[in-house]
């Protein structure tokens, strides 16, 4: 006959339940054992061996592999059995009032301020991104001839033609390509 859970309201284990579920007794250590016995909202002062199941521990607080480092190669080996961290307590009592658990979700709020935080990180990654283009941009002839300023260069490149009446300039550049000649054309407005 399986051991069942001792919580109050728990089932696990019991005839009536056709999935078997893993127990834990409680700790040896006294320390250990007075935390637990605090946190569990049922009095086992009449049980002789009492358990708790593994429905009353958050997922984080369950070890169900083993990681070996074998010639600095790391391997995850599923447990047979799920064991539980030094740390864990149980604190997830479902078949209670809400008020004596600790959800396995986070908060609502917290839920929300990531999301808020996460949204307003892409607003601010975008307006950047629009900020460096704009930046960036050739809006004008000026814009290029600047360009080839600060390369400190004082005349374009040779593959740059510049042709100039008396009212204004326009620019070409001129690029061979497997012997064809491709020619750009940058002419202002008035051009």
């Amino acid at each position: 006959m399986p051991n069942k859970c001792s919580v109050a309201g728990c089932r696990s284990n019991y005839d009536t339940e056709k999935e078997r579920t893993t127990l834990f007794s409680l700790p040896k250590d006294e320390e250990k054992k007075k935390e637990w016995l605090r946190k569990i909202p049922t009095d086992f002062s009449g049980l002789k061996n009492p358990f708790v199941c593994i429905k009353h521990f958050r997922e984080c607080d369950i070890i169900r592999v083993d990681e070996i480092c074998v010639n600095g190669v790391s391997k995850m080996y599923p447990r047979k059995l799920p064991k539980l961290k030094d740390n864990a307590t149980p604190c997830v009592f479902p078949n209670l009032p809400k008020y004596l658990s600790l959800s396995n979700q986070p908060s609502r709020r917290l839920v929300d301020a990531e999301q808020n935080n996460f949204d307003s990180a892409i607003r601010q990654s975008l307006l950047d991104q629009k900020e460096y283009e704009e930046k960036q941009a050739i809006n004008e002839i000026s814009d290029i001839i600047l360009y080839f300023k600060l390369l400190n260069e004082r005349e374009f490149p040779s593959k740059w033609h510049i042709q100039q009446n008396s009212e204004n300039s326009c620019y070409a550049l001129q690029i061979f390509v497997a012997q064809h000649c491709i020619i750009y054309k940058v002419l202002p407005s008035s051009c």
